[in-house]
């Protein structure tokens, strides 16, 4: 086998955040906990959605009513769990809340209406990250964990936990909500009814911490990180 040939990576110079890291079965605990919380949302979605039928129109009618509008005698009506107004469904949604709340740190000239809290947004308690931690498209929550903490005057007790769980359990959210999918579910603080999850997250996931932050702001000098990994031929 011949010698292998060097190949060199350009990497970031700070500091990595480091991801909590869960056992097994703490990790069956929070999702046992977190699906009883959800699982009043899937029960309503489910009761009060039409089901689709898997078909598209191929031409929508402006001058008659459509079918659609005509409501389902087999479906009733309820209100919306007060639980649905305390939790965030997905990444986009998740991560426009985070920057909401990160809001304050920023410029208030730069502000636009869209960034400005006409409304008060409760801090999220913990965000529920069913996939591997390495997933790149976590890879911003969290700086926006921290810096929504920092706006917020958190104390360290009550900082957003990043709460990394195996992709099995994907799954099993997704059916507590009734969905299809859940990569991303964030919980707010003061949820009804999560008092027994969140303590028991708090206990077992230290806040996320975001070192760079602070070697940034010390305006050093870091220097060039080289990565060189040796690619055996043959």
């Amino acid at each position: 086998m011949s010698k292998g040939k060097p190949i060199f990576t350009v990497g970031s110079p700070y500091t990595a955040p480091s991801w909590p890291h869960l056992k097994p079965d703490e990790q069956g605990a929070i999702v046992d906990l977190l699906c009883s919380v959800l699982s009043p949302i899937g029960h309503h979605r489910v009761t009060n959605t039409h089901p689709s039928k898997g078909k598209r129109q191929k031409k929508r009618k402006r001058d008659s009513a459509s079918d659609e509008s005509i409501p389902d005698a087999n479906l009733t009506e309820t209100r919306e769990p007060g639980i649905a107004n305390f939790v965030t469904v997905g990444l986009n949604s998740t991560s426009r809340h985070l920057e909401a709340l990160s809001a304050p740190l920023k410029d208030q000239t730069k502000q636009t209406s869209e960034v400005v809290q006409s409304e008060y947004r409760p801090p999220l308690s913990a965000i529920f990250l069913p996939k591997a931690r390495n997933d790149m498209i976590y890879a911003h929550l969290p700086l926006l964990a921290q810096t929504a903490s920092s706006a917020q005057n958190l104390p360290a007790h009550s900082a957003t936990r990043l709460v990394p769980l195996d992709s099995k359990h994907e799954q099993k959210l997704a059916s507590s909500l009734g969905l299809p999918r859940a990569g991303v579910v964030g919980l707010m603080e003061g949820a009804p009814g999560t008092d027994a999850l969140i303590e028991y997250v708090r206990s077992k996931v230290e806040p996320i911490d975001v070192p760079w932050l602070r070697e940034a702001a010390e305006a050093k000098y870091m220097g060039l990180k080289v990565d060189a990994v040796e690619v055996k031929k043959g």
